[in-house]
């Protein structure tokens, strides 16, 4: 990861898309970070605390639209059950089966991901993202950087997972890619 990048399939995290008019209110509420300002494309590490302000859960929530957020982290029963338990005007959808998550992180990261995607991705500021057609499938590309380096995820349908690895995999070939 410090010479060229790596992938990594980070597919069995919990994916939780929350959703209606009180989501935002809500997350707000469960997470101890300020969302006021919360962009549509935007990440933000949402950690969520108990009553005695411990630390229950902590992920990763992105905006996907105005009332749709999605909330990945290694589990969300913490959220999915404070949900349940108020009166929210909002839902919880269990999206984990249905979507792969890869990671590709290192200096190389960016310009195998253009390679693969057939497209520039230099837009994309830290903690944002955007959609693209990769493998002729709708993937959000997510900038972050788990590895002290240059990275991104790739979020998708599981349904293309294996053609999206794949071709991330040989536009990485030319970049040391492991």
């Amino acid at each position: 990861h410090v010479h060229s990048c790596y992938i990594g399939d980070y597919s069995p995290l919990h994916k939780i898309r929350v959703h209606g008019p009180q989501a935002l209110t809500f997350l707000s509420w469960l997470g101890m970070n300020d969302l006021s300002s919360f962009e549509l494309g935007q990440l933000k590490h949402h950690v969520q605390l108990d009553e005695h302000g411990w630390v229950a859960s902590e992920g990763i929530l992105a905006r996907l639209g105005e009332d749709e957020f999605v909330y990945t982290a290694g589990s969300a029963n913490w959220l999915v059950w404070q949900l349940a338990t108020g009166d929210w005007d909002a839902t919880a959808d269990d999206i984990s089966p249905d979507r792969f998550i890869f990671g590709v992180q290192g200096p190389r990261s960016l310009a195998v991901l253009e390679q693969a995607a057939g497209t520039g991705l230099r837009d994309i500021s830290f903690n944002r993202s955007r959609e693209i057609d990769l493998c002729g499938a709708p993937v959000r590309v997510l900038r972050t950087g788990i590895s002290g380096e240059l990275g991104y995820e790739l979020h998708g349908p599981s349904s293309v997972g294996n053609e999206v690895w794949t071709a991330v995999v040989e536009a990485g070939t030319d970049h040391e890619i492991r």
